[in-house]
């Protein structure tokens, strides 16, 4: 049986993409909320952006990353709770924590792998509206603490501190570990990007090029989405009219990949706002931001957590056999055969007789925008 994988490979290791999610994070760092009208109600929704770059060690994530230009960054010092969240010290100091100087900046966490579940648990928490963590010492502070900024402010007494601060962030890592709904819930939080490195970009890497050249956007403010509705019943539908559908929820059983997603597209269309300067979000120019970037957003969301030799393994099925391959990974025929049986169970990798996710979706459906209509009238339209 022939194989290939669910996208082609100039769809899979795009560094457009990567540019681009690097570009939408850094520019969202002072982005206020999102004012989503549905019918007549308003709801909020955070305009951050994060992202997740997935690399092997030695490639340059933490390099590459600094080097985006026009937005203050903040280096996390450390992954513990103390070097990001802040802590009250044996004898009643205060210490702050990266996530409050990191208010209205871009936040930089580099090895995301090693981050403890209850950091993770605290980041959760922060990433998300209203942005806020409460912790509890075993020590007293000397005296009670206050601390505020435009986008940040921490304050407590006694054995307690409560911190909120509103950034983006880009972490990156080797890996990413799912062994529970805390680790699960961390991954949604981000857009992940999965970095394929060759032997061109290592070149470019130690030459001292700058690869990923990224200015980020001057933008601050809330965001208008009064057309949301719209937004979020095109994205449903072609959610559920596509095969990715079918890999995230038969095989992840996860139906809140949906809910998640559509989160994140509307935060690209606010992205896409602020490219044209302005805060009001325009449907017609959300969609053809979104649509652009969409088989990638979920592909990389589908490969992030895969080991290196299971993520290398994607791009040789089509033209190597299972020796070949084993050879290039240094494993024997046995495992190779063990992981192309889980990318096929994953969906990841289909029979080359199949049709590829972007070939059968060449066409989606557009919803009538006059919301009078009935809603199941639909159109096909060619999607660039």
């Amino acid at each position: 049986m022939e194989l290939k994988p669910i996208l082609p490979k100039e769809t899979i290791y795009s560094l457009d993409y990567i540019k681009f999610m690097l570009l939408a994070s850094a520019s969202s760092s002072r982005f206020g909320v999102i004012n989503l009208y549905e019918n007549n109600k308003i709801f909020k929704s955070r305009g951050n952006l994060n992202a997740l770059m997935i690399a092997p060690f030695g490639t340059g994530k933490t390099s590459q990353i600094c080097s985006i230009n026009n937005v203050k960054i903040e280096t996390a010092r450390s992954v513990s709770m103390p070097g990001l969240i802040g802590t009250i010290t044996r004898d009643g100091q205060y210490l702050i924590g990266s996530c409050f100087n990191a208010g209205g900046k871009l936040l930089l966490i580099d090895e995301c792998q090693s981050l403890p579940h209850l950091v993770k648990d605290a980041m959760n928490q922060l990433l998300e509206p209203p942005h806020e963590f409460r912790r509890d010492i075993g020590f007293k502070s000397v005296m009670p603490v206050h601390k505020k900024t435009r986008y940040a402010w921490v304050r407590g007494e006694e054995n307690w501190f409560k911190i909120r601060s509103k950034f983006s962030c880009i972490a990156s890592g080797m890996r990413i570990n799912l062994e529970n709904d805390v680790d699960k819930a961390w991954y949604s939080r981000f857009i992940p990007m999965r970095l394929k490195v060759d032997l061109d970009y290592i070149e470019k890497l130690v030459g001292g090029e700058t690869i990923f050249e990224v200015n980020a956007l001057d933008f601050a403010g809330d965001f208008e989405f009064k057309d949301y509705m719209k937004f979020r019943t095109y994205y449903f539908k072609k959610f559920r009219e596509s095969r990715w559908m079918k890999i995230f929820n038969l095989k992840q059983d996860d139906y809140g990949f949906i809910a998640r997603n559509t989160q994140d597209l509307a935060r690209l269309a606010a992205f896409s706002a602020a490219l044209d300067g302005t805060n009001e979000i325009e449907l017609d120019h959300a969609i053809k931001m979104t649509d652009k970037w969409f088989h990638q957003i979920l592909y990389n969301i589908l490969i992030g957590p895969l080991s290196d030799n299971e993520y290398k393994t994607i791009g040789l099925v089509d033209s190597m056999s299972q020796d070949e391959i084993a050879a290039i990974l240094g494993i024997s025929q046995g495992e190779v055969s063990k992981i192309i049986d889980f990318l096929k169970a994953k969906g990841i990798i289909t029979e080359k007789d199949k049709p590829t996710i972007d070939k059968e979706d060449k066409t989606v459906t557009k919803l009538s925008y006059d919301n009078t209509e009935d809603p199941t009238k639909k159109t096909k339209i060619e999607v660039s």
